[in-house]
């Protein structure tokens, strides 16, 4: 803010009434105007701070309660914060569709093995390579159901 020349008078000059002795201290009606300005310019500036924090408030508010809604943000900062958390969004929600593909993918091929196994035991097949072959399916379905390796 800029520095505004003060000029003291004696008291007997002031017309405005209300005046207290001790309020000798005057300043330029075009500095005071100029000081006023600033005031307001930084009054203007903070006010848009505040709403620019009110909007990522607002924006983080949303993201606790697991809603989001696009095109809340409307200055530079709650705009960039917006394209952060809609871009998070979005690749959480492809990640979240890839796992349900892998699942089933995986819930597909369960079931064959599974089915496999149930044709083997039926068949009852006795030589070595067909026997590891089970234990490899075995164990790789306990792994699926969250086991160890054991067969």
């Amino acid at each position: 803010m800029s520095e505004v020349e003060r000029y003291w008078i004696d008291p007997s000059r002031l017309v405005q009434e209300g005046w207290h002795q001790d309020d000798t201290c005057v300043v330029k009606d075009w500095a005071y105007d100029r000081v006023v300005a600033e005031r307001d310019a930084l009054q203007a500036l903070l006010t848009a701070a505040e709403n620019e924090l009110d909007r990522c408030k607002s924006m983080a508010l949303m993201i606790e309660e697991k809603e989001w809604a696009e095109h809340v943000g409307k200055g530079p900062i709650s705009y960039r914060v917006e394209s952060a958390f809609t871009q998070l969004h979005n690749e959480l929600s492809d990640s979240r569709q890839s796992l349900t593909a892998a699942d089933e993918r995986t819930d597909v091929l369960e079931s064959a093995a599974k089915e496999m196994l149930r044709i083997a035991g039926i068949a009852n097949q006795g030589s070595q390579a067909y026997n590891r072959a089970i234990v490899n399916l075995h164990s790789a379905l306990n792994q699926l159901d969250g086991g160890g390796d054991e067969a």
